[in-house]
This record gives C-alpha cells, sequence and structure tokens, in this order.
C-alpha cells in the first residue's frame, strides 16, 4: 500500500537496561534496515517525542498492536490532557483488557492525525489476503534495490545462480535474518495453490 511502517517497543522501563538493549537490537535484526524500530518509555519524553518525529506533518499514523502493550497511554503522551483510559495487563490471563472499543482519530498539534485502534489477543494470519509466492519480494523493502538486477528474469531469489538478493546477502548488504524470513514465507506460500484462496482474489 506504500504505508511506511516502524517497530515501538513499549514499556521498555519494565526490563532492565539490558534486557531491552537485547530486545531492540534482536528485532532491527528481524525488521531491517529500512525500518525503523524504537524503544518506548511512556514517561520519558524523549523517546515520545521519537515516536512524534516519525509522524510526518499532513500524515496519518495508525497504532496498531496486541490489547495492553500501551497504545492509548502513547497516545496520551503525545496529546497532553487527552486522558484516554488505559488498564494494565492481566496477571492471571497474561495479556490486556481492552480499554479501547472503536477506532478513532486525534489530530496533532503539526497537522497529522494518530489513528487509536482496539487491541487485538492474538494475529489470524489465515485471515490475511494471500500473497502469491512471485509478488512477495516485493513486499520486503529492503530487497526492493535488487529486484531485476538477477540473471534470470524468473529469479525467486533462493538458489538460482546470479541472483543479485543472494549475492547481497552474502556481501552483507542485506540482513541474514531478513533474508531468512523471505524464504520461510516464500515456503510458506508456495505450499498453496491459487484455486484455494479464489476467495481472496
Amino acid at each position: 500500500t506504500g504505508a511506511d511502517v516502524a517497530v515501538v517497543l513499549t514499556k521498555a522501563d519494565l526490563a532492565d537496561e539490558e534486557l531491552a538493549q537485547e530486545t531492540l537490537q534482536h528485532v532491527q535484526g528481524i525488521a531491517g534496515t529500512s525500518v525503523p524500530v524504537l524503544a518506548l518509555s511512556a514517561d520519558d519524553i524523549a523517546s515520545v517525542e521519537c515516536v512524534r518525529a516519525l509522524i510526518a506533518p499532513g500524515t496519518v499514523a495508525v497504532l496498531v498492536g496486541k490489547s495492553g502493550v500501551g497504545k492509548s497511554s502513547l497516545l496520551n503522551r503525545l496529546l497532553p490532557g487527552l486522558d484516554i483510559p488505559t488498564a494494565e495487563v492481566s496477571e492471571k490471563l497474561g495479556r490486556g483488557k481492552h480499554t479501547t472499543r472503536h477506532t478513532e482519530l486525534f489530530l496533532l498539534e503539526e497537522g497529522s492525525y494518530v489513528a487509536d485502534t482496539p487491541g487485538f489477543a492474538s494475529f489470524e494470519i489465515e485471515m490475511m489476503k494471500r500473497i502469491p509466492k512471485e509478488d512477495l519480494v516485493y513486499c520486503f523493502r529492503d530487497l526492493a534495490p535488487y529486484i531485476g538486477q538477477c540473471r534470470f528474469q524468473d529469479c525467486t531469489h533462493r538458489r538460482e545462480p546470479g541472483c543479485a538478493v543472494t549475492q547481497a546477502v552474502e556481501a552483507g548488504e542485506v540482513s541474514r535474518s531478513r533474508y531468512a524470513s523471505y524464504l520461510r514465507l516464500y515456503e510458506l506460500s508456495a505450499q498453496h495453490k491459487d484455486w484455494e484462496y479464489k476467495d481472496n482474489k
């Protein structure tokens, strides 16, 4: 869709500094260099302002995540005085309560909007529209510069000789963890036939 994506690791203050840093590096390795990854403490003004800086003036940002991760708390910091209801994560259930019941847009001073969305308990990937294996490479921004540079026009970027993507991985220009994610998703997509997804076309 052309949307920019950022990963925000909320409630970083609840973990010790070493664990928070290890988690940040791990997620950055998975996300790749083209996706910003931030560690956020809602009470830390500097980290909240880093999130604000990611929201370009005149755009719409959407906060998406599981219940209880701190989406509403972040919005309360971005817009002081808003005072959206929040709730702690249940120790018994190990998940948050749904304090946000509907999606609502809020206007920031910069002329941009932020949408606070209801949290979810789980991510049902089966409900997502299928991405054909041939199109999967276009979903990886860090692989995009190498598309069309391979020896073979129908290169799947796995084992073919003269593949620009695998050469970039070997040269350290593309994260190995990101490439591993591509290979894993490619194999999952290849297991299904087009007719199985006729309702998703």
